[in-house]
C-alpha cells in the first residue's frame, strides 16, 4: 500500500516506519500496557458474539473490553466467536494514523524523505492511507472473511484486480497479496512463534500450528498474467516457491502463455502442464526451445494440444526430478456433466446461466448433458445462426434468441415445463 507503483521493494525510510508504527497500534489496542486505548465492548457489533454470550451465560465485567469477550468465550470453549471478537480487539489500519505520529516512531525515522518530492516519510504515510481510506475501504474495517476450517476456499479478484495503469497494478497487487493472506496466514507460521503467544492460547496454537504444518496444501493462481505489473506479488510468490516443500505447500500457477510465468518461476516449477500454443507458431517454439523438446513432442504441441472435446483434454506433461525427466502426453477424459461444469466458452456459459435460471444446478447440468454429451453446444448454436442468416429466414441472426430457445428446449426435455406469460394461460 505504500509501495510506489512498479517497485517491488518498500523504499527507504518507509520500511524503518512500518514495523514500529505496527508495533505502537497494538500497544495501544492493548488491555495490558497502562495508558492505552482498548476497544470497549458494544453488544449489537456481531450477532454471533452476542448469541454465544448469551448460550453459554457468560459473565462481562461492569464495563466489558473486546478482549475480555475474547478471553471468557475461549475460556468456555467457543473458539469460532472469541476469534471473531478478536477482530474487533485488535487494532484496524485507521490506528496506524495515530501511532506513526508517537515520539517512539518518530524518533527512528527522523526527518527522513519519501521519493523526491520532499515529503516526509510520515507525510507520505498519512497522505496514502488516508486517501486509501476511502478507494478501498476493506482493508481499514474490522476483518469480514475467514476460511475457519475449510478444506477448500477460493477467492476470485476479478473485479477488484484492475488493469492499465500504475494505480490499478498496486490495486492489484494489493489485493491479491490480502487474498494470499485470508486463505493462507497460517501455512507459513513456524513453532517458534509460540514462544510469544499468551499461555492461554499457547496449547490450541500448538496442537493447531502441528495439524497445520502435517497436512498437504496447495495454494493456484489463476490467470496468473494479472500480476505482471505487480512485482511484489511475483516476489512473494517466488519465495513461496522457494519454502513451500518444506512446508507441505505446493503451488500452482496458471496462465495463457509461457512469459506470463516470468524466468525465475518457470525455471523453479519441477511439473509443467502444457496445453496448447494457442495457434501461435513463436509460443509454439517458444516452447519448444525452453523445454528442449523433441520434433515430435514439438508437434504435438501445435497439432495434437487441441482443446477439450468429446474425447477429452489432451496436455503434455513434462516432470523433472532426482529421477530425471519425464515426458508424456496425456488425456483428461471428464464425462460431460462435468465438461458442462467447467466450461469457460461464452456460448456455453450463457446457455448454462439460462439452464440455472429454469432448474436446480446438478438438475441443469445433467440435462445439458444429455442434451449435448460433447460438452459443449457451440456447434449447435452455429447451425442455428446459420439458418437465421440465410434469406429464407426473414430475420437477423440473433445468438441471445437461440439461446433462449436452446434453454426452454433442454429445460422442457428435462421435465420442466417453462413459465407461460399470463396472456398465454388464458
Amino acid at each position: 500500500m505504500v509501495m510506489p507503483a512498479g517497485d517491488a521493494g518498500v523504499p527507504d525510510g518507509m520500511r524503518e516506519l512500518l514495523g514500529p508504527a505496527l508495533t505502537g497500534a497494538y500497544a495501544m489496542r492493548s488491555d495490558k500496557v497502562a495508558g492505552a486505548e482498548p476497544h470497549d465492548y458494544t453488544e449489537g457489533r456481531d450477532e454471533d458474539v452476542d448469541a454465544a454470550i448469551a448460550a453459554c451465560a457468560v459473565r462481562l465485567p461492569e464495563t466489558p473490553l473486546w478482549w475480555d469477550v475474547v478471553d471468557l468465550l475461549f475460556h468456555v470453549g467457543e473458539i469460532e466467536a472469541a476469534a471473531r471478537a478478536q477482530r474487533y480487539a485488535v487494532p484496524t489500519l485507521v490506528d496506524l494514523l495515530a501511532s506513526v505520529r508517537e515520539p517512539a516512531v518518530q524518533g527512528l525515522v527522523g526527518d527522513a524523505r519519501y521519493g523526491s518530492g520532499g515529503e516526509t516519510v510520515t507525510q507520505a504515510f498519512i497522505r496514502i492511507l488516508t486517501a486509501l481510506s476511502g478507494d478501498w475501504p476493506v482493508m481499514f474495517s474490522p476483518t469480514a472473511f475467514d476460511v475457519g476450517g475449510a478444506r477448500l476456499a477460493a477467492i476470485d479478484l476479478a473485479e477488484v484486480a484492475p488493469q492499465g495503469s500504475a494505480e490499478s497494478d498496486r490495486q492489484s497487487a494489493a489485493f491479491y497479496l490480502l487474498a494470499r493472506h485470508a486463505l493462507t496466514r497460517h501455512w507459513w507460521i513456524g513453532e517458534d512463534a509460540l514462544a510469544a503467544i499468551p499461555e492461554l492460547y499457547r496449547e490450541w496454537h500448538a496442537a493447531r500450528l502441528r495439524d497445520i504444518r502435517e497436512s498437504p496444501k496447495r495454494l493456484c493462481y489463476d490467470e496468473f498474467h494479472r500480476t505482471a505489473g505487480a512485482p511484489a506479488v511475483r516476489a512473494q510468490v517466488e519465495r513461496d516457491v522457494r519454502e513451500a516443500r518444506k512446508l507441505r505447500v505446493r503451488l500452482a500457477l496458471a496462465s495463457q502463455r509461457l512469459d506470463d510465468f516470468g524466468g525465475a518461476l518457470a525455471e523453479l516449477a519441477n511439473r509443467y502442464w502444457i496445453l496448447g500454443s494457442g495457434g501461435k507458431a513463436k509460443e509454439a517454439e517458444a516452447l519448444a526451445a525452453t523445454f528442449s523438446l523433441t520434433d515430435t513432442l514439438s508437434d504435438a504441441i501445435r497439432y495434437r494440444l487441441t482443446g477439450p472435446g468429446r474425447d477429452g483434454a489432451p496436455a503434455l506433461l513434462i516432470a523433472s526430478g532426482q529421477g530425471g525427466r519425464f515426458e508424456q502426453l496425456v488425456v483428461n477424459t471428464p464425462g460431460p456433466v462435468e465438461l458442462w461444469a467447467l466450461t469457460t466458452s461464452p456460448a456455453d456459459v450463457a446457455l448454462r446461466r439460462r439452464l440455472y435460471a429454469l432448474l436446480p444446478p446438478a438438475q441443469a447440468r445433467a440435462a445439458l448433458a444429455r442434451a449435448f454429451p460433447e460438452g459443449t453446444a457451440r456447434s449447435r448454436i452455429e447451425r442455428e445462426l446459420a439458418r437465421m442468416d440465410s434469406p429464407d429466414a426473414g430475420r437477423a441472426a440473433s445468438e441471445e434468441a437461440v439461446l433462449d430457445r436452446l434453454a426452454e428446449e433442454v429445460s422442457r426435455a428435462a421435465g420442466n415445463e417453462p413459465p407461460h406469460s399470463a396472456d398465454n394461460a388464458t
